[in-house]
């Protein structure tokens, strides 16, 4: 038991929050400046797009809808629209999908959601995971899930002061 609480490692809130905000003003420089550069000159107005599971009936309940609805008050430049599925008629290739998690352990849960991910016909977007605290292995277990999904244009995953990338 002494174990367990010595390695217990406590976030305040206001860490979170911090951090959180953080990551969405570089999520918000990603985008400006990805669509700047973009030779699609159709995707420059494009929404960005959340992916929260509506299917389940407590989604509501869930962190994920918490911090989309956080996300969205803090990230004005651009339209937020939520997605449940990807054959939805609103999202289009090369648009930017994002999956929002307070904190990340293991990585089981997302990357099984990521390895399952289905998408119609041969669309391809680039996918953020945002997530204010996750652990080595949680990341690993992703970018793994990843490379054996090759739906992806790109996926970053950001945390704290760091981010991944796996192409």
């Amino acid at each position: 038991m002494k174990k367990i609480i010595s390695n217990t490692h406590h976030i305040s809130f206001e860490s979170f929050i911090i951090s959180f905000k953080d990551l969405i003003k570089k999520f918000e420089s990603y985008i400006k400046t990805s669509r700047l550069t973009s030779k699609d000159k159709k995707s420059k107005n494009r929404p960005i797009f959340i992916f929260i599971d509506k299917l389940k009936r407590d989604y509501k309940q869930k962190s994920n809808y918490w911090l989309y609805k956080l996300f969205k008050e803090l990230c004005i430049n651009f339209e937020i629209i939520t997605i449940s599925s990807f054959t939805d008629d609103k999202i289009k290739t090369n648009d930017f999908v994002l999956f929002l998690d307070d904190c990340i352990y293991s990585g089981q849960q997302m990357s099984e959601s990521i390895f399952n991910l289905k998408v119609e016909n041969d669309k391809k977007f680039t996918f953020f995971i945002l997530c204010s605290f996750m652990t080595r292995k949680g990341t690993e277990r992703i970018i793994e899930a990843v490379l054996k999904n090759k739906l992806f244009v790109e996926i970053i995953v950001g945390f704290s002061e760091n981010r991944c990338q796996a192409k």
